[in-house]
């Protein structure tokens, strides 16, 4: 989607995920009851919270050769950021295709928002840097895989000074930097959420390629690793739901809005559920409290812009597409299909601005690769 973001949260069957849950040691934690080990066999991943922060022998060069130098010139804190903003041996990349650890975005030189982090994280407790990493509170970012709506949050990491320390005095970096101009809050979270966050993340990706025993253990890990983290329960419900075990998800989803009646992405995902098996008026019910919090399905008018486009009808394509750009303008999909539908209706420079968005949004390296060759095409048609 998770997007340009780092870390996912999933939704089923069109439907929303969870919003990340900033907790502390009062907030209310994932329970026994909805988990059902007998569902699923013993998995071969690995789910240890550790591996995120892993330091590998290519890492631990990088640090004697290029890093622990500028230290000696300009500080423990300011030489590891200067290495890892500037050093162009590093040739980092932004890049969603999967969440990788520290010592796997290290091998890559890519990564999602999240591995990056954990990236820098790793580098910074191996020198004894003081760090701290962000949630990033920003408007929400929709995408869509081929099962799953997603939900993607962005995190960032600042070096330098503990709690205590002003913010102004640390030095943050961020792998995917906010559009100047927009305004955004962030809150530190501790090392048991990013973990929880990765193992997540890895539980989508396992849903994604079908791997429900992996899916299963990462989430369980999550849970582990920190029980305040809410969110599981949604991906947990999503699970189960795919998986075909529709009274489990509903007691995870169920059980995610007891302890948290704002969910409404949990809300979206039991609706639709309790509407399938025809407890219209339960389902009604959800409805109307999304509604009440100014909720919107995500990718509803996008169906609708896809259909007319297959129907040939570009101008009631535009209308739809134009009108999801308002909930997902960051889906680098939408981008293409309006770039689509703009030179379908003769606008040869509207669908230039767009398919040069779709190319800039896109989640991966080969993906904004291909958004490059069409872009490419298009431009050599109209010169």
């Amino acid at each position: 989607m998770d997007t340009r973001w780092g870390w996912r949260l999933a939704g089923a069957w069109g439907l929303a995920l969870g919003l990340l849950l900033t907790g502390c040691s009062s907030t209310p934690q994932v329970d026994a009851g909805v988990w059902d080990d007998g569902r699923f066999a013993p998995s071969a991943a690995d789910t240890r919270p550790e591996q995120v922060w892993s330091l590998s022998p290519a890492m631990q060069h990088f640090v004697d050769t290029q890093v622990r130098p500028l230290q000696r010139r300009h500080g423990t804190r300011d030489g590891l950021y200067l290495a890892l903003r500037d050093h162009a041996a590093l040739r980092l990349e932004y890049d969603a295709e999967r969440t990788r650890n520290a010592a796997e975005a290290f091998e890559a030189r890519a990564g999602n928002c999240l591995s990056l982090v954990a990236m820098t994280a790793a580098i910074a407790r191996h020198l004894g840097v003081p760090y701290e990493v962000n949630e990033v509170h920003i408007a929400p970012i929709w995408s869509r895989s081929e099962h799953l709506v997603l939900l993607n949050g962005h995190v960032n990491v600042s070096l330098g000074g503990g709690r205590e320390t002003l913010r102004r005095d640390r030095l943050t970096l961020d792998f995917v930097p906010i559009e100047p101009g927009v305004s955004f809050r962030s809150a530190p979270i501790d090392d048991a959420r990013v973990a929880a966050l990765f193992l997540n993340n890895r539980a989508v990706e396992a849903m994604e390629q079908w791997q429900w025993d992996d899916a299963y253990a990462y989430l369980r890990s999550a849970a582990r690793a920190d029980p305040g983290y809410l969110n599981v329960l949604n991906t947990l419900g999503v699970l189960y739901r795919r998986q075909g075990a529709p009274v489990l998800a509903e007691r995870a989803w169920q059980r995610l809005i007891d302890l948290d009646p704002s969910h409404v992405h949990a809300m979206a995902n039991l609706e639709r559920l309790l509407r399938e098996s025809g407890r219209v008026g339960e389902a009604s019910a959800l409805a109307l409290k999304r509604e009440q919090r100014h909720d919107r399905t995500p990718f509803a008018a996008y169906a609708l812009g896809l259909a007319a486009a297959e129907r040939g009808d570009w101008a009631a394509a535009r209308r739809h597409f134009e009108r999801e750009l308002a909930l997902a303008p960051q889906f680098h999909e939408l981008r293409w299909w309006l770039a689509r539908t703009y030179l379908a209706l003769g606008e040869r420079q509207r669908a230039d601005a767009e398919l040069a968005k779709a190319q800039a949004l896109a989640p991966t390296v080969e993906g904004r690769r291909r958004y490059q060759a069409k872009l490419d095409a298009l431009r050599a048609l109209s010169s």
